[in-house]
């Protein structure tokens, strides 16, 4: 459906958006209107002879008031247009036309010459195509001139289904534009790199402006120059400033626009009040992106937060891309571009970490404990109030940056939780991530607040590794930085001290890995060393006085042991000199650069040896951040070798759901038809027999025990008086629990349940809840009156096999299951997870008894609330938040 008509204004609100263009900046697309007749004209006429004859076959240079009127009125059915337009120009115009009665329709294209190669036709044939199938359009067909590469480009881009034949000297294409796997991939790698080319335009720019750059030495403007020119960047700095003819030596300028030189980027230090005119005057200056550092915005309360949305209105006017308000800027160590735009006094050493922090303050102070650790930074990024770029757009800079292997994350609020899911879970598979998160509570789109337990899933289920501290954070950082990720857990000790070596073991153990069984071979080679006659084990316990050499032999044994990922060698130096140890370290990992060496040196060390070895204070901290890092390994591997289950049929399951709905909702569905929603899932429950009077007893015949229950009993009751009787055995005893059920509860024992009785087992509760943010959360723990005591564990939507069984392992039922009710579980929670996935509308569900034995997974009552979901509120298409 297409949610109104021509003119309305939900129907314009709904069709209309800020999108990415591929260059990373902006556009504002909407339909068409008839009052866009003298910005068509103007279009029309800014366009070269050539692109002219592209779109219409022949030379027009001027458009006469019928052509005008034609594209400008289009009635949203059979005729429908959008534009792209930026600083109240069009730079883009799409139409489509449908043949006759066919559902098919004609489709043109028409792209300012100054806006080629940026993605506008692209961008506006995913709004064409969008709303073309809600209006009963099911293909596009177009006419192309040969040599018109450009359009050509486009369709074979979009990623729908093509075709094309040569015709009296044209060429005709045929577009299927069902939303196929192919388009929505396409399309979903063209947002993806238009979010990396923003970020492109903030950290790799080739000549920057400083907007609010003073005589003051202590100007946060005036700093910013200075970390600029003082940092080496490759390219032009430019203060500028109103009155001041030269800042720190360099020529000033009034203004950006002033600049005779193309500016990339402006770093913005004027007061609040000034930002909107700058941003202005960058857009007009044709300024990629723009670091707004002035604070007294959002931060600052409802006035703030008024005024930086006029700044970003004002930014995607112009299609300028803007970091912060209120933020402490941006570092680039790449030696070709050396981008220190940012106020602070730090001096970051070249790496390959990245590090984003919203706070600039932690950011700085981050970044001086990183340079004192030895760790190396490649991009670091401080976003502040996150108006318009946020850490979501970094994390498709860094996905494929080659100079980013490890990246780091300060955060305080996720801004768009389900975004940013999606992003770092590609981020995750192929490099480590780390994150620190302040306070207990989150911010949410819908101001709810994420619990603590729901954000700890959202992180662990999308390949986050949580640390608890900033110190924890660059330690995993370093480990993870300069050594391989370990291919599993199993660590070897080794020391020459009992103490320290007994502490590193329980360390390890409590980081989650394994004390490494030695082979026969690395145990007789140890032997044969003759530590002093010491018997060899893990840990390896040399004596306090063993030299480089029995440490060079001994590691030799362990790291060849194919059982052993990781090695935590842990030193009190015998002698004050420790650079004979960290060469041995340095030698070790040389010759065996596949496995995880780090180490604990009591007494002065430098925190890296030359070789990449990371080295700690006490053996603890090595252990906990050996740890984190194969935690990573772990998730990669269970992302990896995970299945997630489907459906076999989907459709009917929503169909049902879908079905049930009477109103926007939220409704609970009656007993019998929740039932009919699992069993279409292929989840058998336990059947019931609904009740509405007393009466109704008389019909069911008791073949066997049933139990009987009110709708609404007392979770965990199990006596009449609360709505529960149980092991009924005939139909006398069935109408006497029936009548004192009812003469107990009153109204609320209707409707009343009649089931058979299970089996005995495990009760266990699965539950699915949709949170507003991070869509469903799985939980799973004990069930009946037990389960409102216990903690239920949860991890978040869609469940695989894997994360299934931690989720059984670490909610305190598993121990009480046998492997075949382990698997009978297991089975369950995927097919509810599948259910849920496939059917939006069920908002809630709980399982509650869920009885479990070898043989089945008894679902005894289940509650399913539904809610609409207006999935086709926003069309499929790309569109910036706000």
């Amino acid at each position: 459906m297409t949610h109104g008509l021509p003119g309305d204004d939900e129907w314009t609100e709904r069709w209309s958006a800020d999108a990415v263009l591929s260059d990373g900046s902006t556009t504002h697309v909407r339909p068409i209107t008839p009052d866009d007749g003298d910005a068509i004209r103007a279009f029309h006429e800014r366009q070269s002879r050539e692109s002219i004859y592209f779109r219409f076959f022949s030379p027009r240079p001027r458009l006469s008031d019928k052509e005008v009127e034609y594209q400008t009125t289009v009635d949203g059915i059979d005729r429908m247009a959008f534009v792209a337009e930026r600083d109240d120009l069009l730079i883009g115009v799409a139409q489509y036309d449908r043949v006759g009665s066919r559902p098919e329709a004609e489709v043109a294209f028409f792209t300012d010459d100054e806006y080629h190669g940026r993605g506008v036709a692209t961008l506006l044939l995913e709004y064409l195509a969008a709303y073309a199938r809600e209006a009963g359009i099911r293909g596009f067909e177009a006419h192309v001139l040969p040599s018109n590469r450009r359009m050509v480009s486009v369709f074979k881009q979009a990623g729908f289904q093509a075709s094309s034949a040569f015709a009296d000297g044209v060429i005709e294409v045929t577009l299927g534009i069902e939303p196929t796997e192919g388009a929505a991939e396409a399309m979903a790698a063209r947002a993806q790199s238009a979010e990396r080319q923003a970020v492109v335009r903030l950290l790799e720019p080739r000549a920057v402006a400083v907007v609010g750059a003073g005589r003051d030495p202590e100007g946060i403007g005036h700093r910013t120059l200075h970390n600029l020119l003082r940092g080496s960047f490759r390219g032009p700095v430019y203060p500028v400033h109103p009155e001041a003819h030269s800042v720190a030596g360099v020529r000033a300028h009034v203004s950006v626009s002033d600049i005779p030189d193309e500016i990339d980027l402006a770093v913005v230090c004027v007061p609040a009040p000034e930002v909107v005119s700058v941003i202005e005057d960058c857009g007009r200056a044709r300024v990629g992106a723009a670091i707004v550092i002035s604070a007294g915005f959002a931060e600052t309360g409802a006035a703030g937060r008024e005024e930086q949305e006029r700044v970003l209105a004002a930014a995607r006017r112009f299609g300028v891309r803007i970091l912060g308000p209120n933020c402490l800027g941006v570092v680039n160590t790449d030696p070709a571009v050396a981008l220190h735009a940012t106020f602070a006094e730090i001096a970051p050493v070249p790496g390959r970490v990245g590090l984003l922090s919203q706070s600039g303050t932690l950011g700085a102070v981050i970044l001086d404990r990183a340079r004192a650790k030895g760790l190396g930074i490649s991009t670091f990024v401080a976003v502040g109030n996150k108006a318009d770029l946020s850490g979501n757009d970094m994390l498709q800079y860094w996905l494929d940056d080659d100079r980013t292997d490890v990246v780091l994350l300060y955060l305080e609020s996720f801004g768009n939780p389900r975004r940013f899911g999606r992003n770092v879970r590609q981020v995750a598979r192929q490099k480590p991530v780390f994150a620190v998160r302040a306070g207990a509570v989150l911010e949410s789109l819908d101001d709810r607040a994420l619990d603590d337990d729901t954000i700890d899933a959202l992180l662990r289920e999308t390949g986050v590794v949580r640390v608890p501290t900033i110190t924890a954070l660059l330690d995993a950082a370093l480990v993870a930085g300069n050594q391989p990720v370990p291919a599993g857990a199993g660590v070897a000790v080794v020391g020459n001290s009992g103490g320290s070596a007994s502490m590193a073991a329980d360390a390890c153990v409590e980081g989650g890995l394994h004390l490494t069984q030695l082979s026969d071979q690395t145990l007789a080679a140890l032997d044969d060393i003759r530590l002093h006659g010491r018997q060899s084990a893990n840990p390896v316990d040399l004596r306090y006085d063993a030299d480089p050499e029995h440490y060079a032999l001994v590691l030799d044994a362990v790291l060849t042991d194919p059982g052993v990922d990781a090695v935590l060698v842990t030193h009190a130096p015998y002698e004050r000199d420790h650079g004979r140890i960290t060469a041995v370290l340095d030698a070790a990992h040389a010759s065996h650069p596949d496995v995880t060496l780090v180490a604990c040196i009591h007494g002065s060390h430098p925190p890296l040896t030359r070789g990449g070895v990371p080295v700690f204070d006490f053996p603890d901290e090595a252990a906990l951040a050996l740890g984190r890092v194969v935690r990573h390994r772990t998730w990669l591997d269970a992302e990896q070798q995970g299945t997630v289950r489907t459906l076999d049929n989907p459709v009917g399951v929503r169909a049902l759901v879908r079905g049930s709905l009477r109103s926007l909702g939220p409704i609970d569905l009656p007993p019998e038809y929740a039932r009919s929603v699992l069993r279409a899932g292929g989840v058998e429950p336990v059947p019931v027999q609904v009740l509405l009077t007393v009466e109704d007893a008389v019909g069911i015949e008791v073949t066997e025990p049933v139990a009987v229950k009110a709708e609404r009993h007392v979770i965990g009751a199990a006596t009449r008086e609360h709505g529960v009787a149980l092991d009924v055995d005939d139909q006398d005893d069935l109408r006497s629990a029936v009548s004192t059920i009812a003469e107990s509860l009153g109204d609320d024992a209707w409707p009343m349940l009649v089931q058979p009785m299970t089996a005995s087992g495990t009760n266990v509760r699965v539950a699915i809840e949709t949170h507003p943010v991070v869509g469903p959360v799985i939980r799973v723990g004990p069930g009946g009156g037990a389960g409102r005591f216990a903690q239920a564990h949860r991890r978040v939507l869609p469940i695989s096999d894997r994360t299934a069984i931690e989720l059984i392992d670490a909610s305190g039922v598993a121990e009480l299951l046998d492997p075949e009710s382990h698997e009978q579980l297991l089975v369950l929670i995927q097919r509810l997870g599948a259910i849920v996935d496939a059917a939006p509308e069920i908002v809630d569900l709980v399982c509650d008894p869920v009885i479990v034995r070898p043989d089945a997974a008894d679902i005894v009552d289940v509650r399913i609330t539904v809610s609409s979901v207006d999935d086709d509120e926003e069309p499929s298409v790309r569109r910036l938040p706000g």
